[in-house]
């Protein structure tokens, strides 16, 4: 799989844009808040349909526009995928639509992920490790929607189920609705969340089983829910859930830790254990996308050469050579030249 190139119109600071890429190396060179970040996420965008910053869909329109066009075409094999999203905010309520198109056809997000596996390096990811638990179930979803349609669609149907039990669960505790209007959807919830942990807890024992590539860390899976199914704790925990107007059980609450050195990283990692530990963590996100897809993720590296030291650069250097990689810097001086570089300038 190589990514050919991307087209971008009102995307942040990019007003008008096209740009190519090389199968095997392109760096991305500029000085701060010139667009190398906003490059990247563009093309996180076409990947995940969501932005690798957490960011509103609003501000990823050009400052005063109320559209923005991000596209990309893919190469897989003898076949070329055009990938499109389309941004229309509504200057008057701020209102945002999002259309998701492949190969000029509509699709639902569901449908639209998973043409473009990327894994992305970026330096705010050190947050994953004492960031909120939200953080770290964003980070298992963003790995999981890319391998899998069942994980895909229980997601989907999962979030949707979470919103409208959490509906009638604020009506209740208000005084109005009926207790058995909750049936159906801890039923369907019960359902698709287990699918979500059941995906979540293999992809910990994918992690377990390799070999760390850079020493000896341990990733916990934390589910929300053990030894009692999803339905029967919503069952259980009824009142509770009417009593806060929210559903406090299940998958949306799981959670996982990052450990080395018998010590938890979150409460007592140096800032370099824990840069570390978010390093393996990636190397390993890259090797599981590859053994599940059977082939080769996009690398995207976010300016993170200027926070690691030789070593760690040539890490991540030996773990990505075999992928096709576009590296943001403001130095091209800590990017090891290769065979098949290409370089893209922003000022």
């Amino acid at each position: 799989m190589t990514f050919l190139s991307l087209q971008l119109v009102q995307f942040r600071n990019h007003r008008k844009a096209t740009y190519s890429f090389s199968p095997a190396t392109t760096i991305v060179v500029g000085p701060n808040a010139s667009g190398k970040t906003n490059l990247l996420e563009a093309i996180r965008l076409l990947s995940t349909a969501s932005s690798f910053r957490g960011a509103e869909e609003a501000t990823l329109v050009s400052w005063g526009k109320e559209h923005a066009q991000i596209r990309g075409e893919v190469l897989d094999g003898k076949e070329t995928t055009r990938l499109t999203i389309h941004i229309q905010v509504d200057g008057d309520s701020g209102h945002t639509q999002k259309k998701l198109l492949v190969n000029n056809i509509s699709r639902r997000t569901q449908d639209f992920i998973g043409h473009l596996p990327t894994v992305v390096f970026a330096p705010h990811e050190l947050e994953l490790v004492n960031g909120a638990p939200s953080l770290r179930r964003h980070y298992l979803d963003s790995i999981l929607v890319q391998t899998n349609l069942a994980y895909k669609h229980a997601l989907a149907e999962y979030e949707g189920g979470i919103r409208r039990r959490n509906k009638i669960l604020e009506r209740l505790q208000e005084g109005f609705g009926k207790r058995d209007e909750l049936d159906f959807w801890d039923e369907h919830l019960g359902l698709h969340g287990t699918t979500l942990m059941e995906f979540r807890a293999k992809l910990f024992k994918f992690f377990v089983e390799q070999r760390n590539p850079m020493g000896i860390f341990f990733y916990t899976y934390i589910p929300s829910v053990k030894g009692i199914s999803i339905k029967q704790r919503l069952v259980d925990t009824r009142e509770r859930d009417i009593a806060a107007g929210m559903t406090l059980s299940g998958p949306q609450r799981d959670d996982f830790t990052f450990r080395f050195d018998g010590h938890d990283l979150a409460l007592f990692g140096s800032r370099g254990e824990q840069r570390s530990a978010i390093l393996n963590l990636k190397l390993l996100e890259l090797r599981y996308l590859e053994s599940v897809l059977d082939k080769k993720p996009l690398v995207l590296l976010d300016d993170i050469f200027s926070e690691l030291d030789d070593a760690h650069r040539r890490l991540v250097f030996q773990a990505v050579s075999a992928h096709q990689s576009i590296i943001t810097t403001t130095d091209e001086r800590l990017v090891r030249r290769k065979r098949g570089l290409t370089m893209i300038e922003l000022s």
